[in-house]
């Protein structure tokens, strides 16, 4: 069990301040609470241990792991195509980003992008996708629109060693290729970055 962090004040380490117990207890208590990240704690650097996942699988709490942050993306919807008429992505889902999930946190994925008619299209024309924080969306074709990015959730929970949490990071969504004309690109993966 990680300890409470509780501050020591300056008048409490005067010269002519009694040694107390608590003050004895707090020397001990205190580091290891900051280096546990206990709450209220300060950290003691400004970025801790790194973990990108991708993929799925099961992701386990290291050893004197008691807080997590955690930060995530669900995919990319796929980009929008410029072809002869205006046409949505088909009813199953192709086109929209995968969702990613970490334990019971989830981040949908991206839309796709509309599509375009040809006549609105010029000849050489594409839109970058944009960021936003989460997975990009494709790039439409054309004059077809971006893919939207994918949804994206941030937190800091307490965890202990151990602990597993199920894990399934959500793929870009495919850009659509019907027809003949500046096809849009998919959608990128998602992601998840754990900090601790």
């Amino acid at each position: 069990m990680k300890p409470d962090y509780i501050e020591i004040n300056d008048s409490e380490v005067e010269p002519e301040a009694p040694f107390t117990e608590s003050l004895a207890q707090r020397f001990v208590n205190n580091p290891i609470a900051m280096y546990q990240r206990s709450e209220g704690a300060p950290r003691m650097k400004l970025l801790g241990e790194v973990v990108i996942l991708s993929g799925s699988g099961t992701w386990t709490v290291p050893n004197e792991v008691y807080r997590l942050k955690i930060f995530a993306s669900g995919g990319g919807g796929g980009g929008g195509r410029t072809n002869t008429s205006f046409m949505s992505p088909s009813g199953d889902n192709q086109g929209f980003g995968g969702s990613t999930t970490f334990g019971p946190y989830i981040a949908h994925g991206g839309i796709p992008g509309a599509n375009a008619p040809a006549a609105d299209a010029p000849d050489v024309q594409s839109y970058a996708g944009k960021v936003m924080g989460g997975a990009c969306g494709g790039m439409g074709g054309g004059m077809g629109k971006n893919g939207m990015p994918g949804q994206t959730f941030e937190t800091v929970i307490d965890v202990f060693p151990g602990e597993t949490f199920a894990y399934s990071v959500g793929s870009g969504g495919t850009g659509e290729s019907f027809g003949t004309n500046h096809f849009g690109s998919d959608g990128a993966n998602g992601f998840i970055y754990l900090e601790y």
